[in-house]
């Protein structure tokens, strides 16, 4: 077993403590945040341009523009310039983007808990390790049709290109979580191949639900957190084949169900605590 999969397994194992479940949390928001600024941000502040001698391409030149800028302030939101510019009213002069449409508010939201919690760098940059070459070369395929897209926006569903000229999708329900049932992941589930990752934190999915999604076949990041998925969650979870990361926490899965997803799909990474 490669060392990346035992660390994988290990944090199977021990994901009933809260460290776990937290570093897991902020891995995924580090994680989302630089997938954003890279798809946004990186033509202006890339590899190739440094507007304002500034690159938000990659961890440490985030760190590095902290130090110097208070780019990003650990804990402060509301000091960190980053936030404060994407924050910026669209017709603002200093707003980033300064080109095409502004950060939508969950966007915004987001940047701002992972500042919150500390704006850890952990899993910011894109993924290199081995295990993740599949990640490297997306699945291709075809634009989902407009008025399913409209269908979902009505339900409440934000609704984003996972990368830049591709049309796997990131879908998920920041607000007002609970109105979403099996009902409206049904309607969801239309996107099939389309969908790489999906957010149903705090939904009212049942057992019913979670097998819709197991028929995306390139769904390769799944949040189930504060679902009432259980036990009966295990075989569907399995059966998921390009599944690489499911957050599980403030479920009522057991321990050990989480050591057996941790045995029989090591390549699979899971976070969460438990509920009691």
């Amino acid at each position: 077993m490669s060392q990346f999969n035992k660390s994988i397994l290990v944090l199977g194992v021990l994901l009933t403590t809260g460290g776990v479940a937290r570093a897991g949390e902020d891995a995924d928001l580090a994680s989302q945040v630089g997938a954003i600024l890279r798809q946004r941000c990186a033509s202006c502040h890339g590899e190739e341009k440094h507007k304002g001698k500034l690159r938000l391409d990659n961890a440490a030149a985030i760190d590095e523009a902290s130090r110097r800028m208070q780019l990003v302030v650990a804990g402060a939101p509301d000091k960190s310039v980053l936030l404060q510019r994407i924050a910026l009213p669209a017709d603002d002069v200093d707003v980033m983007p300064p080109e095409g449409d502004p950060l939508p508010s969950v966007q915004v939201a987001l940047f701002r808990r992972w500042i919150a919690l500390g704006a850890k760098l952990t899993e910011f940059d894109e993924p290199k390790h081995v295990s993740t070459r599949v990640e490297e070369k997306l699945p291709l395929v075809s634009a989902a049709e407009p008025r399913l897209l409209e269908k979902l926006k009505e339900m409440g569903a934000v609704v984003t290109p996972v990368a830049r000229d591709v049309s796997l999708l990131d879908v998920g329900f920041p607000e007002n979580p609970g109105r979403i049932t099996d009902a409206e992941l049904a309607v969801v589930v239309r996107l099939a191949e389309r969908i790489r990752r999906l957010d149903l934190s705090r939904t009212a999915i049942t057992q019913n639900g979670l097998r819709l999604v197991a028929s995306l076949p390139n769904l390769h990041t799944l949040h189930l957190r504060g679902t009432a998925i259980n036990e009966d969650a295990l075989p569907v979870i399995m059966k998921m084949a390009a599944l690489r990361r499911i957050n599980i926490a403030e479920t009522t899965l057991s321990p050990s169900a989480i050591q057996s997803i941790a045995k029989q799909r090591p390549e699979l990474a899971v976070w969460g605590s438990i509920r009691q």
